[in-house]
């Protein structure tokens, strides 16, 4: 696919339909919701740094919109996919494939937040959005790691590899339409982190809530985007998008559209068994 990567993944995400996904992709996001639910949960009472990300989000409040998971307890979208993004992978359980990485970390967090603060969604709309976050993920990890390169060179690819994808999930909930998925793409870009410095000097739990921060800067760029806020840029191209910025250029950046639509990188998930 020639053109830009950007603008096709931005168009797959505003345009995917649940009729367009398979039976094995459907059942493949259901697993991927239900395993990161699970890690969630038995992490409010286990995960290192959950208690203090819960509170705090907590005090930070907000309307009403989204529920932190494990509690009664609502926020705004971006406090809870914060709270929820921590919880999913704080105990590093969560959904993972050897060449699309830690999908898990934003494939739910974002888009229930979203959705749920949007309201009237149904549980297909849910799988949509999951879906869409798990695919743009994978596609965007995999650009990486099918040189052969190691996504995790200097940055922690299941933080800083996962932005775009949570903006997908979240832009997808709130119904964005393509150019303005662009924008979130863009917005999501403006935020990005995830150095492993955080664990050169051991594994303090910072590192354990590092998927809270692309899943709040997701749906906080979905929710600038449809304000109207632009940001038109082609997030992973010449001469300072992600690939070249991060990994000084050398990625397979055909992996972002190759098939897209057609073919679901997200089914190369897998589970942890214990």
């Amino acid at each position: 696919m020639d053109g830009n990567h950007t603008q096709a993944l931005a168009e797959f995400a505003a345009e995917l339909c649940y009729e367009d996904l398979p039976a094995p992709v459907v059942e493949t996001v259901k697993h991927i919701i239900l395993d990161s639910l699970g890690c969630a949960l038995a992490a409010t009472t286990l995960g290192d740094g959950c208690a203090e990300s819960i509170a705090v989000m907590e005090r930070l409040g907000g309307p009403a919109d989204s529920t932190i998971l494990g509690t009664a307890k609502k926020v705004a979208a971006p406090n809870a996919a914060f709270a929820n993004g921590a919880l999913v992978h704080a105990l590093n359980y969560d959904p993972i494939g050897t060449n699309i990485g830690h999908v898990g970390v934003v494939s739910l967090a974002a888009p229930l937040a979203a959705a749920e603060a949007v309201g009237g969604q149904t549980g297909r709309d849910l799988i949509v959005a999951c879906a869409v976050a798990a695919e743009v993920t994978a596609r965007v990890i995999s650009a990486v790691s099918r040189t052969g390169r190691r996504p995790s060179e200097t940055f922690l690819s299941g933080q800083l590899l996962t932005y775009f994808g949570a903006a997908a999930g979240a832009g997808r909930a709130f119904g964005l339409d393509a150019k303005d998925m662009e924008n979130a793409f863009g917005l999501a870009m403006m935020q990005m982190a995830g150095s492993r410095q955080i664990t050169m000097g051991g594994d303090p739990p910072a590192k354990a809530i590092y998927g809270a921060f692309p899943n709040q800067a997701g749906v906080q760029a979905a929710l600038l985007a449809r304000a109207g806020l632009t940001a038109d840029v082609d997030v992973f191209g010449e001469p300072a998008g992600l690939y070249p910025a991060i990994y000084g250029g050398g990625c397979d950046t055909e992996a972002l559209v190759e098939n897209l639509g057609d073919e679901f990188f997200l089914t190369q998930v897998g589970f942890k068994p214990w």
